[in-house]
């Protein structure tokens, strides 16, 4: 049987199994093909579920609404696909970041959750030292430093498919407020010990398989006391960010020492949680020392002997620091987890202020230079080699413009969230909610937003070679 025998049902569980490169090449081959790949509903849905797969379900969801003033039909999402490729293309969306900053007057007050308030600075929404992780559509944010906020560990969720902030309903008793802590979204084995924690937590109503399990280490309070050891919390969070429940479990092993400024991974499908580095009062610590993984099921701590590399390959990747034996220690860092391409196995990547866009690529955006200037750039990290590539273009300006300049901020899911500005007395933490899109801005490209990457006027073979971004042998 050939491939145009297929019935269309059994035609799309096979395109679905192709790689990009196939697919585009593939519907340049007839024009029956081309129809069924980049034309109609069910092209459509082929296309958004593979960017769903390789940007995942937050980015798909905020460029779905940038494309509202046309439709978001199959050539929209294989120019999304397209754009995240080399990355060469940024934008910032202004419509989309207005649109979140008029929810925050929507947004229940830190102090009183059941009380409005008159401003967003009020609402507890400008923070910074906090942290950012996406569920599903949604990021959800976690504490910070927040200028008047509650006493205890706050929890924010930006919808990314309505463009609207909003606090869940949470349940169980919130830990103490705290800045520089770490989260990383987990996946407690079935039967463990801590699935059923998060099941008894969740209550009959809700099942723990309908949200994410997020697991916050470390931090010190606003009073500069430190958290960690053996004490983890752990915040369930339901899918469509209306719901929460915070448990507070113990831990045994090798624990770390309580710190901030620290980073948390997941490994191995979440059964694992990787913490690198932070600080310890005053004094940074080293990665070889301060590299603790927790198996999330048993609840116990190892240490991690990182030891020393030994020599330095030709071609050394340029984001891997100095020739010493050991990385420095380091804090206010961020760290991300990559295949490698090598051996297959995971790796962890030690950045600062990066957002992980696609299995290839990694975004950096503003942040303090070791002057101590606050900055407004892009740049971009090549997982695959390691090496950082020409900075993209930037399209589009953030809003407002006095807060172009920032750190502190999160940008989980493209969303550029909170952050802080230099002031007179120190810093001042600030309300941001930017958006950065991948690709050009069509408004500046003077074309609809559909066809920001359309192909029209060309054959379908150069259509497939501008989509690759190669030509086609």
């Amino acid at each position: 049987m050939q491939l145009l025998d297929l019935d269309l049902g059994v035609l799309y569980q096979v395109l679905d199994k192709l790689n990009f490169p196939c697919l585009v090449c593939l519907g340049s081959s007839c024009a029956f093909l081309h129809n069924a790949i980049f034309r109609g509903p069910s092209a459509t849905i082929l296309w958004k579920a593979r960017c769903e797969q390789e940007l995942g379900p937050s980015v798909v969801a905020v460029h779905a609404h940038a494309a509202a003033g046309a439709s978001a039909t199959a050539r929209h999402w294989v120019g999304l696909l397209r754009a995240s490729l080399e990355l060469e293309d940024v934008w910032w969306w202004g419509e989309g970041a207005a649109a979140l900053m008029s929810s925050c007057s929507q947004v229940p007050g830190g102090k009183a959750p059941k009380c409005g308030f008159t401003d967003a600075a009020a609402s507890g929404l400008a923070r910074t030292g906090h942290t950012a992780t996406t569920v599903g559509t949604c990021v959800v944010v976690i504490g910070g430093h927040v200028s008047g906020g509650p006493s205890f560990l706050d929890v924010l969720v930006v919808h990314l498919d309505t463009l609207r902030i909003a606090r869940p309903v949470v349940h169980g008793a919130a830990p103490t407020a705290r800045i520089g802590h770490a989260t990383a979204v987990v996946a407690p084995p079935p039967g463990s010990h801590l699935a059923a924690l998060v099941a008894a937590a969740v209550g009959p109503a809700r099942t723990p398989a309908a949200g994410a399990v997020l697991a916050v280490f470390g931090g010190c309070s606003p009073g500069g006391t430190p958290f960690g050891g053996h004490r983890l919390e752990v915040l369930w969070v339901a899918n469509d960010g209306s719901e929460a429940a915070w448990l507070h479990v113990l831990t045994s092993g090798r624990l770390p020492h309580p710190c901030m400024c620290h980073s948390a991974d997941a490994f191995n499908g979440g059964r694992s949680m990787v913490v690198c580095g932070g600080t310890i009062g005053r004094l940074s610590m080293s990665l070889a020392d301060a590299t603790h993984m927790l198996d999330v099921g048993a609840l116990v701590w190892y240490g991690c002997n990182t030891g020393a590399f030994h020599g330095v390959p030709d071609g050394r990747p340029s984001c891997s620091g100095d020739n010493s034996r050991e990385p420095r220690n380091r804090t206010l860092h961020l760290t991300a987890v990559r295949r490698s391409p090598t051996t297959g196995r995971e790796e962890l990547v030690v950045r600062a202020s990066a957002a992980r866009v696609s299995p290839r690529w990694l975004l950096v955006t503003g942040g303090s230079s070791e002057e101590g200037t606050f900055l407004d750039d892009v740049q971009r990290l090549d997982m695959n080699t390691l090496k950082w590539a020409p900075p993209p273009r930037v399209g589009g300006r953030s809003c407002p413009p006095a807060m172009r300049r920032t750190a502190g901020h999160s940008l989980a899911g493209l969303c550029a969230f909170g952050g802080c500005m230099p002031a007179p007395h120190g810093i001042l933490p600030i309300v941001r909610t930017d958006l950065l899109l991948l690709g050009r801005s069509p408004w500046e490209q003077g074309v609809p937003a559909d066809a920001a990457y359309s192909c029209q006027g060309r054959s379908r073979r150069q259509s497939a070679q501008r989509l690759c971004g190669a030509p086609l042998g």
